[in-house]
């Protein structure tokens, strides 16, 4: 009995710590600027949920970017023909804008991992034609001095929830990040390609 609720200890004192936190501090809402009064949709003030610019087709289908108008299956974009990427495709959930920044910011820097569930849904949504060919997903992995900063990486948070949403296998070890890279903030597309360029590797099982 002793040894029951010495085991139980430490899940209720996290429990109660994680209890009293939020008394001190409640969450607040994710827009709070309009949140008073108005209908939350998954997490979003209505307001919020509006300034969010879903991509829809017709776009790239080598980088998934907008087109304004139709170009046909499998159609690429000025940029992709001219530098072809090391992927095959890729697909993007909306524009990165000032309204979706701030999210994303909020889910990497302010510890707000309530938002993965969020976004692996609009993801699921986005990527659905890649997602019937593929047979796992893996979340790219952060380098471990920057995981213990930052507690969580927020890709593996996202790629957890994609995975069970598109019915695949979840592989949150098959890469790893054996060098340390400099922050990507600021950096040309150039200069982000050379700051991760063998930054990742497949683990070695």
């Amino acid at each position: 009995m002793l040894s029951e609720g010495l085991r139980l200890a430490p899940g209720l004192m996290r429990g109660a710590a994680t209890g009293l936190l939020d008394l001190v501090l409640p969450p607040r809402p994710l827009d709070e600027a309009t949140s008073g009064g108005s209908v939350q949709t998954a997490g979003l003030t209505a307001d919020a949920w509006s300034r969010i610019q879903f991509i829809e087709a017709p776009f790239c289908d080598g980088c998934g970017a907008p087109f304004e108008y139709d170009l046909g299956l499998g159609a690429r974009c000025a940029a992709c023909q001219a530098r072809p990427p090391v992927f095959d495709r890729a697909r993007a959930a909306c524009l990165y804008d000032d309204a979706s920044r701030d999210l994303i910011l909020k889910l990497k820097h302010a510890d707000r991992t309530e938002l993965a569930r969020l976004f692996a849904r609009w993801l699921a949504r986005a990527g659905a034609d890649l997602f019937s060919e593929a047979d796992a997903v893996l979340p790219v992995p952060l380098h471990r001095l920057r995981l213990l900063g930052r507690r969580h990486n927020q890709a593996a948070e996202i790629a957890r929830p994609l995975a069970a949403a598109a019915g695949l296998a979840y592989w949150p070890d098959a890469l790893v990040r054996p060098r340390r890279t400099s922050n990507q903030a600021g950096k040309s597309g150039a200069g982000r390609r050379r700051n991760v360029a063998g930054a990742f590797q497949a683990a070695p099982r």
